[in-house]
């Protein structure tokens, strides 16, 4: 390329990545070696720069001078055509995960669960479905639902984050293939264990399955091991759930081994109790920990995180889990360390804090927020519950009746593992394609859903028992439960397949087409409106997008001070802020001021940002934004005339 085309060239925060491929095709390699591997279908997926920067814990203006330097390399590849550097073996494993465990959840798990819930709120009893029945669809949830989905995207997560290669595809889809077939002769032989064929076969199940979690383990150190990006904290946390996954195998292994040799199709006392907590918090806990602390921070815009709170929280919550996991174990002593780990670690992440700044991403629909800062609440509430059962069996001598403690657990197992299943699916799968989501009203409408049927579960069973006359209409409200979550899953499960259903090629873009050197690229959709929320947007998450080509009327002039410089300067919703900021460097401090923090690492105020996209994605009025920069201004020129 020549030197006059190399000088046209400029990539900044504001763009995406997907632009940036579409435009410049040789700095596919430089996202490949920060580890996009993949991310978001043939040109990455509609994230700024800045935002990219951030997720990959790259330096920014580094980032920036690199595709630059790719951008002007004579051998780049033909602009209309996406570079085939990278291998589509990533996309390839997690799909299939996804999809095979929503099919267990929405039949074998939900659908199931819903029947078995029905025949107990009808016969206002739990024996009003057979128990075997009852624990055979609770094992389809937390190896079918649970286990194959997390597995999916950590198959395809953990590169990522560690910046090493992916595991091969054929032997994660093997694990896949062994836990499926796992799950299903489980749940075709537990109800019928007393039958003498019907005993093998269970734990032949159980087999398969921990050969399915060996693989998938094995794995993920493989690719925490080769990882070149260094340690951050959240390590400790993938480990711990590593083990946990390693020791649940085992776990059920010996629970099948048990019950095949007694002729019975039920784990009691510590077999089922272990059995759950090695799932939910062991394993499904430590994982959501480790990746909320590698995520949530830039995706919600949270302050930054607590280490020590995070190193207390990871030791007290996993020498909880522990303790309950000894044959005749402190319950009360574990329960108490679980649910304060727990609040540590969200105290660390400070989940619940009002965020630094409200992040907008194209295409991403912010409410998925809503499940994980529910969800993080329901696992306090839970490990609350199963707190008071522990001190009522353990200090009072006199055990809650059954129903409360499965509150507890359902707080845990809906409210806590499938809000932030769901909240980080909603996040992150349409991005894993380079697609936005189907439709965000079915987002939000499963959220409602998934909401109101953990209230009337955990909140029915919590008080059944004590009820009285009004049991009916409380055994009533938890049937009830089980449909509006269900009909959750449904929602996410049909918005997710027409998002998956999508596909990202140039000849559909129009940024491709305004590709040719030296234009600039233009974002496919104009910005949505402002969502409600926290006040302040980082201008990195604004997509590249120009000004509309229509008209915007002018704002009212602001008032200035007596000597009226600023007033001679034309501000108004168009006018760029480069400009005014190389010319007034002072600005930038004011806006820093104002909100702007991410302007401190950025060596250049983005050249197509104007004061009217300013401040409408950080909440400030137009007239509020100029008036100040007036101020500023009048001040600079009446001190350097």
């Amino acid at each position: 390329m020549s030197d006059n085309r190399a000088a046209t060239i400029h990539i900044d925060a504001e763009m995406t990545v997907q632009q940036v491929n579409m435009t410049y095709p040789a700095c596919q390699a430089v996202f490949e070696r920060h580890g996009m591997a993949g991310c978001g279908g043939p040109y990455g997926p509609p994230e700024p720069l800045s935002f990219f920067a951030a997720a990959h814990h790259i330096n920014l203006p580094d980032l920036l001078r690199d595709l630059e330097r790719a951008a002007a390399a004579p051998v780049a590849p033909p602009a209309s055509q996406p570079a085939a550097a990278t291998p589509p073996t990533p996309a390839a494993i997690f799909r299939p995960f996804v999809w095979s465990a929503l099919g267990i959840t929405l039949t074998l798990g939900g659908a199931w669960g819903v029947y078995n819930l029905s025949r107990i709120a009808f016969s206002r009893s739990l024996g009003g479905a057979p128990l075997s029945w009852s624990q055979a669809h609770g094992h389809a949830q937390i190896f079918g639902w649970v286990a194959l989905f997390i597995m999916g995207i950590a198959y395809y997560v953990l590169p990522k984050f560690r910046n090493a290669p992916a595991a091969p595809a054929p032997l994660a889809l093997t694990s896949l293939g062994l836990m499926l077939a796992g799950v299903l002769l489980r749940v075709s032989s537990q109800p019928w264990v007393s039958e003498g064929y019907a005993a093998g076969v269970m734990v032949t199940s159980a087999l398969l399955e921990l050969a399915a979690v060996v693989i998938f383990a094995a794995s993920a150190v493989w690719v925490l091991a080769k990882g070149q990006a260094p340690n951050e904290g959240y390590e400790k946390f993938l480990a711990a759930a590593l083990g946990s996954f390693l020791l649940l195998g085992v776990w059920n292994l010996w629970t099948a081994w048990v019950m095949a040799r007694g002729g019975f199709g039920l784990m009691f006392g510590r077999l089922n109790d272990g059995l759950i907590v090695l799932a939910l918090l062991g394993f499904a806990g430590n994982l959501i920990f480790g990746v909320s602390q590698r995520i949530l921070p830039n995706f919600l815009g949270l302050k930054p995180s607590l280490p020590r709170f995070s190193t207390t929280g990871f030791l007290c919550f996993n020498a909880g889990v522990a303790l309950s996991l000894l044959p005749a174990g402190p319950s009360f002593a574990a329960a108490l360390l679980m649910l304060v780990g727990a609040a540590f670690v969200a105290a660390g992440l400070r989940i619940f804090e009002p965020p630094r700044m409200r992040v907008a991403i194209r295409g991403v629909d912010p409410a998925f927020a809503w499940f994980i800062i529910t969800g993080y609440g329901w696992l306090l509430v839970g490990l609350a519950i199963l707190l008071v059962v522990a001190a009522a069996s353990s200090l009072a001598g006199r055990p809650l009746p059954l129903e409360v403690l499965g509150a507890g657990r359902h707080a845990l197992a809906v409210g806590f593992v499938t809000s932030l299943m769901l909240g980080v699916g909603y996040r992150v799968l349409p991005v894993f394609q380079g697609v936005t989501l189907y439709n965000p009203a079915l987002l939000r409408a499963s959220f409602w859903l998934l909401l109101a049927g953990n209230v009337l579960r955990v909140g029915g069973e919590s008080v059944v028992p004590y009820a009285g006359s009004a049991a009916a209409a409380v055994w009533a409200a938890v049937g009830l439960s089980g449909y509006l979550q269900l009909a959750a899953i449904v929602c996410f499960a049909v918005n997710l397949w027409q998002t998956m259903r999508q596909r990202v090629s140039a000849a559909q873009s129009p940024s491709i087409r305004q590709a040719t050197l030296p234009s600039y690229p233009t974002a496919s959709a104009p910005q949505p409106p402002a969502q409600a929320g926290p006040r302040f947007v980082p201008l990195a998450s604004v997509t590249a997008t120009r000004p509309p080509a229509t008209p915007v009327p002018a704002a009212p002039a602001a008032p200035t001070s007596a000597s009226g410089k600023g007033a001679a300067v034309e501000l108004n919703a168009e006018t760029r802020i480069a400009p005014l900021v190389e010319r007034w460097p002072v600005i930038k401090e004011a806006l820093v001021d104002l909100g702007f923090e991410h302007l401190r690492q950025l060596p250049a105020v983005p050249p197509m940002v104007t004061l009217g996209m300013a401040s409408q994605m950080h909440g400030l009025k137009l007239e509020t934004l100029i008036a100040r920069i007036r101020e500023v201004i009048t001040e600079t020129e009446e001190v350097h005339p």
